[in-house]
Parts: structure tokens; C-alpha cells; sequence
């Protein structure tokens, strides 16, 4: 199996000098799974070099769900000052591999621009 251009499941929303953003499709097709992540290169002041790749997803709070307290969603946020949740995004091999290759490009053309 090869990368693609323009690839499948993967869309590059947007790119500045040391950063790109791309919308990755859950293979489930809805909407509400998919994950923005945005791929940059540290700036050059910090000490440690390091390429950043960040997700942004929206998650549900399952209010309707059996057993679900909001009462106890309340004392974590307070007391703890978090509350977990975790997210799944179906890849399918070809939408996974294109987003290896976004990321393996990215590095090298931001390494190249330094």
C-alpha cells in the first residue's frame, strides 16, 4: 500500500511557517469523531528542539448514560481539577498511512527550513 496525493481520510486545513493543521476522518464517517491536529516545530528559545503534534477532538458527556453522575463529574473538577475522557477515531490502513506520511513531511520540510 502506497501514500496518496491527495490523500484519503486526511485533509491539510492549514499551514504557516513552522506549523500545519489537518483534519483526520474517522472511517465511521461521522463527523463528530474526527481529530484536528496540528503538527509544529518548537520555537527556538525553548532549550529542548522538539517537533509538537497536538489533537483537538470533541468529546460527549454521556448525561443520559446509566450510572453517569454528575455529581461525582462535579467533585472531580472541583477537587481534582480534571475530568478524563476518552476518545476513539477508527483509522482504516490507507487514511493511518497517509497520516504517517503527513507527519514524516512535515518534519523533514520544517527540519529543511531551519
Amino acid at each position: 500500500m502506497k501514500t496518496q496525493t491527495p490523500a484519503t481520510g486526511i485533509m491539510q486545513t492549514s499551514e504557516y511557517k513552522d506549523s500545519r493543521s489537518f483534519r483526520i476522518a474517522c472511517m465511521c464517517h461521522d463527523s463528530a469523531h474526527d481529530v484536528d491536529a496540528w503538527i509544529d516545530v518548537s520555537p527556538e528559545s525553548d532549550d529542548l528542539q522538539a517537533i509538537n503534534v497536538e489533537f483537538y477532538i470533541e468529546t460527549e458527556t454521556p448525561w443520559w448514560a446509566d450510572g453517569f453522575s454528575r455529581i461525582r463529574l462535579a467533585w472531580d473538577i472541583l477537587v481534582h481539577g480534571r475530568h478524563t475522557q476518552g476518545h476513539t477515531m477508527m483509522l482504516d490502513e490507507q487514511t493511518a498511512l497517509n497520516f504517517a506520511d503527513a507527519l514524516l513531511k512535515s518534519i523533514g520540510d520544517f527540519s529543511k527550513s531551519k
